[in-house]
């Protein structure tokens, strides 16, 4: 059971890592983009 629980934990984890690193892609993108605009 406590396996599981670690195991939950870790997808997490990555689910949440992952999230934040396409955030800041697209961020990163949208700057591009700005400042190749003006």
């Amino acid at each position: 059971m406590e396996t599981n629980l670690v195991l939950e934990g870790v997808k997490f984890m990555i689910l949440g890592m992952g999230t934040v690193f396409v955030f800041l892609i697209i961020m990163i993108a949208c700057m591009n983009i700005m400042s190749s605009v003006i």
